[in-house]
């Protein structure tokens, strides 16, 4: 993997921090990775060329993108604004219509340049924390056009996301979510994928790297020290997995961030 060139600033949106997470990213170049959230991206400079599953852009000014499609970007030239937004989200809903089964689409064909140019105030490399996240996540409120309703999830599932978020630094295993629905195993493993549009396991590795990351870089605490209190006894395995879902390494973010809030 290239070395990072330019920092990327990380910006952890109180708002959303628990379905989403924004970044904003002058790194030269983005390798191939993918996850399972949806992910719509923003220059807001400069046109940048990028490769979306089996399609090449070039000179676009951001794109939406569909779960599980690998993705990778070129932009030596440009500030990419970058959200990534989990499938359980209020915003989910109105990305499932805009996407409408396609992999990814040019954000051109939603917003004018103006619009583009309006995400962020011009200024917005001199605004204060709560000013530019404010302002940001209001943005995406308009755009989304759907934060006046949640999507409805089975009160079952509602129950483990509570178990898994205040045992996120545990073992956790579908027995242990059996025993919250009163369903078999299996049930419980088919209805939190149905529900949640990923597996238990997947949504578990993914919480435990936002936190992970959120823990070394908004409380300062060493990459290391974070991996273990957040269940992640092998670092590699940390750092692979993270990799794979931000085409960067978690090094690279956690020396080269500023965060916003």
């Amino acid at each position: 993997m290239e070395q990072l060139s330019h920092p990327l600033t990380l910006a952890i949106l109180p708002s959303s921090w628990a379905s989403s997470l924004s970044y904003l990213n002058t790194v030269d170049k983005i390798d191939w990775h993918s996850h399972f959230c949806y992910k719509i991206v923003i220059s807001l400079d400069n046109p940048f060329d990028c490769t979306l599953g089996s399609t090449k852009f070039e000179g676009i000014y951001g794109f939406l993108l569909n779960r599980n499609v690998p993705n990778c970007s070129n932009s030596p030239n440009s500030t990419l604004l970058g959200t990534i937004i989990e499938p359980d989200s209020a915003w989910a809903i109105r990305i499932r219509a805009l996407l409408a089964e396609e992999d990814s689409v040019d954000i051109e064909r939603f917003l004018t340049k103006k619009q583009i140019g309006n995400i962020l105030p011009l200024n917005y490399k001199d605004l204060s924390n709560d000013t530019l996240t404010t302002h940001l996540s209001s943005q995406l409120d308009i755009f989304f056009k759907c934060c006046d309703h949640a999507p409805i999830i089975d009160k079952r599932i509602q129950a483990t996301l509570g178990y898994i978020d205040v045992n996120i630094n545990k073992s956790i295993s579908v027995s242990d979510l059996a025993n919250l629905t009163k369903l078999s195993i299996g049930r419980t493993r088919h209805l939190f994928s149905e529900q949640m549009g990923i597996s238990f396991s997947q949504y578990f590795l993914w919480r435990r790297i936002k936190l992970t990351m959120a823990s070394a870089i908004m409380d300062k605490n060493n990459l290391k020290k974070a991996c273990v209190r957040y269940g992640f006894t092998d670092q590699s395995h940390f750092n692979r997995s993270f990799s794979r879902i931000f085409g960067v390494t978690p090094k690279a973010i956690v020396r080269q961030s500023r965060v916003l809030v």
